[in-house]
């Protein structure tokens, strides 16, 4: 009895031996599977991260290169329109008064702001009282955000003065800002204003659609921008940019103080229209 319980006994051992080493087996399983997850896992986010980072890196360059693109398109525009000086009048400015004039005026103007055309009166009357003692030079600044029908004010401008009328369309586009302003599509306002002041409609039709137009608007908007200009009008003074005066007698004192007063008389009516625009300001 005894041999045959030792040979159960030992029979019992080898099993419980096979078992105990066909568990471990799959314990060692296990955690072989459980750490190549991981290590596929931890590769799988690594691979994420990667191509995260390409496609970050792809996006990045394509904004750069969209950036430069617009730089070239919108420097190869201006083609010959060479931005004037931002503070000194230039010999292609649109000018009244003479060339040495002890006061010179630049004024970066919006056809549609409502503050230009309250000022429009008073530097007509101030480039009229004060004769070849004033220079003043226009400059187109349209604020296009808030003024939608301002950069087609500037190029109807630039279009009737390629016809030697710039100040009769720049008087027209002022005195009848209120009509224009919230037009849909102002050109039909405007191609009225130019055949009033007797300019040629196919011609001022097609300067008005011109890359030359444009970029002479453009070249006085950068003239603007390197300035400082943020509104309008913005005047400058003999090379300074100043505060805008807040009346008209206000900016006739300034320039009398630089040149003297003036020989040429003020009408009542002039002075009546400057004291109406006063009260606009």
């Amino acid at each position: 009895m005894e041999p045959e319980q030792t040979q159960s006994a030992q029979g019992n051992q080898k099993t419980e031996q096979s078992a105990s080493a066909t568990d471990t087996l799959t314990k060692k399983q296990r955690r072989a599977l459980k750490k190549l997850e991981k290590r596929e896992q931890r590769q799988h986010a690594e691979r994420g991260r990667t191509v995260k980072t390409w496609a970050a890196w792809i996006a990045a360059i394509a904004v750069i290169a969209l950036g430069l693109a617009w730089l070239v398109a919108s420097s190869n525009s201006q083609g010959s329109a060479e931005a004037p000086p931002p503070s000194e009048i230039a010999a292609r400015d649109w000018t009244h008064g003479s060339e040495a004039a002890p006061a010179q005026i630049i004024e970066y103007s919006d056809f549609q702001c409502p503050a230009c055309g309250a000022y429009y009166p008073i530097i007509k009357q101030l480039t009229q009282e004060f004769g070849e003692d004033l220079r003043f030079a226009y400059r187109h600044f349209p604020l296009n955000a808030i003024h939608p029908n301002a950069e087609p004010a500037a190029r109807a401008a630039e279009a009737a003065g390629i016809q030697g009328r710039f100040w009769e369309m720049h008087d027209a586009l002022f005195e009848n800002q209120s009509a224009w302003s919230g037009a849909g599509n102002p050109f039909d306002l405007f191609a009225q204003y130019a055949n009033g002041i007797g300019l040629d409609a196919a011609q001022f039709e097609a300067d008005y659609e011109s890359s030359a137009v444009k970029d002479a608007v453009r070249a006085h908007e950068s003239a603007g921008r390197r300035l400082g200009v943020n509104g309008t009008p913005t005047f400058v003074l003999n090379g300074e940019r100043i505060e805008n005066p807040q009346s008209y007698e206000a900016f006739r004192d300034l320039l009398v103080s630089i040149v003297g007063e003036p020989e040429l008389a003020t009408s009542p009516d002039d002075q009546e229209t400057a004291t109406t625009t006063e009260e606009a300001l």
